[in-house]
């Protein structure tokens, strides 16, 4: 991610760089700078110069920033991951890229999550056929095994701002084209192509979503299922009023909306061996990132032991039992 945001500056002679609202690139310095979630900015500001947010999916908001011919790059994730799996409409990339080729700007795309499959295509843009000037690559690169990031740039892009020898060694790191991890990254592209994963991720996606809003259906502490392929996010309502709310003075909600999700995702790992996450903007929503080698067999485990904390028991239901399964598992290593 540094490395794409120094790119983009020196390949451009601009300074500005445009983020949405909501986003998450990462926690280092210029990273952190373009995350759209202040809780994680504020304690290190002042951050980087020139970083401007805009709200995600909104090309009106983005022109207007664009417009200026003052910024460098555009960054955006093709779906917010740790927003809570937030898919756009369709043509907000295609809208994004012809704004920035109409204003000067490069596009760059974090496929760090949504990259290698994860979507049911290899990359998560070519859902709309759109080619980014720097992309941002990491997570699945490494096969699970090793971790490794990069960034690939166009060619131009690229030439700008290192081409020749006297540049050539501006952006360098000690742990740069680490032969092991360079193996490793290679090994996971290759078996991701030789089996099909995008293929396989997009036929068990469909799979996973259909399941899921069946069983939205039957319970109102499911807001939301939503996503791509294999990346799909499980949004839960808040105990909006009712007796409890009005004892404990709205806390039962604002505790909801912070660890409802959490809550769920402990009761899945405890009980019933499901590995979750909830997602660092919105902790009210879990996400179900597969392995995308998983079966229908999986899938149906996974929606089983969901019903299974779900059923009967509210929201208070479901945090008294993952409070006692908490003490019960303390108890046990004692």
């Amino acid at each position: 991610m540094e490395g794409a945001l120094k790119l983009a500056r020196a390949s451009t002679g601009r300074e500005k760089i445009i983020y949405c609202q909501n986003s998450f690139h990462g926690k280092s310095f210029g990273s952190l700078s373009v995350t759209g979630r202040q809780k994680y900015q504020r304690p290190f500001g002042p951050l980087l110069p020139g970083c401007e947010a805009v709200p995600y999916d909104d090309l009106e908001a983005l022109e207007a920033k664009l417009s200026r011919r003052d910024a460098a790059a555009f960054i955006v994730e093709p779906i917010q991951g740790e927003g809570g799996v937030i898919v756009p409409h369709d043509g907000y990339l295609k809208g994004a890229r012809e704004l920035c080729d109409r204003y000067g700007s490069l596009l760059i795309i974090d496929e760090i999550q949504t990259g290698f499959g994860r979507t049911g295509y290899l990359f998560a843009c070519e859902h709309e056929g759109v080619v980014p000037d720097i992309m941002c690559l990491a997570k699945s690169l490494g096969g699970g095994v090793m971790p490794i990031g990069a960034y690939i740039a166009r060619p131009a892009v690229w030439d700008r701002a290192y081409g020749g020898m006297d540049k050539a060694l501006l952006h360098t790191s000690t742990f740069g084209g680490n032969s092991l991890a360079t193996a490793a990254g290679l090994a996971a592209l290759q078996s991701i192509l030789d089996q099909d994963l995008a293929g396989r991720a997009a036929a068990m996606g469909r799979y996973f979503l259909e399941r899921l809003r069946q069983l939205k259906e039957k319970y109102d502490l499911i807001k939301d299922v939503r996503g791509r392929g294999l990346i799909i996010g499980l949004e839960f309502n808040q105990p909006v009023g009712g007796l409890l709310d009005k004892l404990t003075r709205g806390k039962v909600n604002e505790l909801a909306g912070e660890y409802f999700g959490s809550l769920v995702a402990g009761e899945l790992m405890n009980k019933y061996q499901v590995i979750t996450a909830y997602t660092l903007n919105n902790p009210n929503v879990i996400r179900l990132e597969p392995p995308l080698i998983v079966g229908e067999e999986e899938i149906d485990h996974v929606v089983n032991a969901l019903e299974a904390v779900l059923r009967g028991h509210g929201f208070l239901g479901v945090t008294l039992s993952s409070t006692r399964t908490a003490l019960g598992s303390l108890f046990k290593r004692k």
